[in-house]
This record gives structure tokens, sequence and C-alpha cells, in this order.
């Protein structure tokens, strides 16, 4: 789990850098929206692909009968009982995290929707307004547009167009990816900080729309007038989100040239570093095999005494462990492993995993090691 999310906040970060040097700035807004939500898809899904380069099969005759190496030969996977279990406390704070969060999320629709019930509706293209003295700033959430009570006419024209865009474009959609997106990495600042950027764009979107329906001059006197932050805004596209000065800059700010996107092109090598960086290195026999087999068993001598620490290894994916005090073992193989089974003073077997019917991933092989005469 800790590997995935490790690549999650990767990618992430290489998404938000990018972004933020090359395309926040520019007034192409609508490929800045898709820019950053397929920043979050890939995100999320690209550490779930496997990525593996093929090395050189390891002859199994190069391994020694007596004795590991680490390294290329293979390396030992052992049990230790741990008195912390780091791993463990971990899990628990991050499911801790994300239990708050969830319920946090959860509170905030209860309040929106408390808002929704108890205003005074209006109907218009089917979209509902609703007057409310429960909120300070207003704010879109679905098809329904919040606004204080006593806001004046000429505002509130202002404000609907600005609203509508939000919900005409379906950002709602963008923010609960987004909020989805912070909740699996809560620890990680640099999705709130993408989140952010994601709902500052929104609001580029609208301004630019609301601007032109009403007159930029009219537009910039209300949106100064009304900066305040909503009360609910983890779910809900407010009218007056911050990034004030950045905000009124884009509004006079000329169209940007096409030219700044070819800056996207600079994805390839960062996810070529991605691959780089989290590539598995396996042999050319794995590359076709990568389904697994849990083998289990006991090792015993010809008297039925249990062998202690016999090695159980698979030479040519350099890996594997030792019996334990009991003699028993357990090791994950492919289905067309060769598993060799060796300790001093007694002959090597070898364990062909084809030759074995295999029950829901499980095969059970007892191996009885003969004494060297």
């Amino acid at each position: 789990m800790w590997i995935l999310l490790l690549k999650i906040c990767l990618l992430t970060t290489l998404f938000y850098s990018l972004y933020h040097w090359a395309l926040r700035g520019n007034t192409f807004f609508r490929f800045n929206r898709v820019y950053l939500l397929a920043g979050m898809f890939i995100a999320l899904a690209l550490p779930f692909i496997p990525l593996y380069y093929a090395v050189p099969t390891v002859s199994e005759t190069d391994l020694p009968e007596t004795a590991f190496r680490i390294g290329n030969i293979i390396s030992i996977e052992m049990k230790v009982n741990e008195s912390v279990n780091f791993s463990q406390i971990g899990c628990l704070i991050y499911i801790s995290g994300l239990i708050v969060l969830l319920l946090s999320r959860m509170w905030t629709v209860f309040r929106l929707f408390r808002c929704i019930r108890n205003g005074s509706k209006e109907v218009f293209c089917g979209i509902v307004s609703i007057e409310t003295p429960m909120v300070q700033s207003s704010f879109s959430f679905l098809r329904y547009i919040v606004l204080p009570q006593g806001i004046k006419e000429v505002d509130k024209n202002v404000i609907l167009a600005h609203e509508e865009t939000h919900i005409r474009q379906w950002h709602c959609v963008d923010l609960l990816l987004g909020d989805i997106f912070c909740i699996i990495q809560w620890f990680n600042p640099i999705a709130w900080l993408y989140k952010r950027d994601l709902v500052e764009n929104h609001e580029f979107l609208a301004d630019s729309n609301a601007g032109n329906v009403a007159g930029m001059d009219v537009y910039k006197e209300t949106l100064t007038r009304y900066w305040l932050y909503g009360t609910m805004k983890s779910l809900v596209n407010p009218f007056a989100y911050s990034t004030r000065l950045m905000r009124l800059s884009m509004l006079k700010k000329p169209s940007s040239h096409g030219i700044q996107k070819c800056w996207t092109v600079a994805l390839v090598p960062l996810l070529l570093l991605y691959v780089w960086i989290f590539a598995v290195p396996v042999s050319s026999a794995e590359v076709t095999d990568f389904q697994q087999v849990t083998l289990m068993g006991k090792i015993t001598d010809e008297t039925g005494q249990k062998i202690v620490a016999a090695s159980v290894f698979v030479s040519r994916k350099s890996f594997g462990t030792i019996s334990d005090i009991d003699g028993n073992y357990q090791l994950s193989v492919g289905k067309k492993d060769t598993v060799y089974v060796s300790i001093a003073g007694y002959e090597k077997q070898k364990i062909c995993v084809s030759d074995y019917a295999v029950e829901n991933g499980k095969l059970m092989i007892d191996v009885l090691l003969q004494s060297l005469k």
C-alpha cells in the first residue's frame, strides 16, 4: 500500500509542478481543466499498472548449493516478531485520516441540503436559485445556486451568470473527483494545492463567461464587493473564491498564445523518470508468466524429524525463504518456476511447480530430504 501511495504522490507532484510552471498563468482555461483532470486520473491509475524491464536469466547451475548470497544470487525473506509494528501504526493513522475526512464531507453535504431545503426557491432554465440567511456568500452546488438574503438585483444577475457557468459545465463533478483525490492522499500537501488550482481554474472559466454577459467593469465591481469566503466550500464553487489579484488580472489579460500548450510535452521525460524509478527487473522467462502460486508445506528427513532453517528458493528469480522451527515453509512462486530445497548434510531436492495441480492459487508439497551417506 505504501508504495502505491508513494507513486500517487510523486505523479501528483509532477503534474502539479508542470501546471504551475507552464500553464497556470495562461488564458486557455478549458485546456487547463482537461490537463488537471487528466493528471488526477493518471496519478490514480498509473500506480496500479505493473512496470517491468527484462534482465538476462541467471542460470540455475550458477547458484551454490550450500550458501546464499544477498544480491545477484538470492535474497532471503524472514519473518521477525517486532515489538513495534510501524506499518500497522501507519495504516491506523492513514485510515483514521480517511474516516475523519469522509465524516467531514458528510457533514458538509448535510449542511448544504439544509440550506437548500430552508431557503426560498426560484427556478429558471432548469436551475434552482435559493436565497437564505444561512450563508454569507453565494455558491453553486449541483443545479442549485445559493445566495445570501438582501443581495442587490444588479449584483444578483452578475452572480447568477457566474454560477450558471459552473452548473452548465458540470464543475461539481470535478470537485467531487478532486475531493476523492485529496482524501486518498490527505497527508500530501501537494494534493490540496492541486485541488486549489482546479477550483481556481473553474473560477477563471466562470469569470470569463460572466464578464462577457454582464460587462467587465460591472463584473469587477461585483466581484470586489462580495469578496468573502463561503462557509461550505469543499464541495461547492463559491462566487467569492480567493486568489483575488489572480482573478482580476486574468479578466484583463489578453488571450495567451497556443504555443504555450506545447510545454505539456515535458510530461514525457517526467513520466519516463517515474518509470525509471519504479520499474522492477525481471528475467525474460518471468515476463511471460506473472501468475503467482503460494507454495507451502513441511520439510522433514527420513526419520520424520523436522528440519529447521532449510533453504527454499527460486534461483532465477533471486529470492527465497527458510523453514521455521516446525519445519514449515511458505513462498510465492510462478506457475512455471522450479523451486530448490537444500540444507547442509542433505541432498538438494527440486520441485517443478508445473508438475502439480494448483487449487485456488495454493499448492501444498511436503518435502522429504535424504541425508548424505
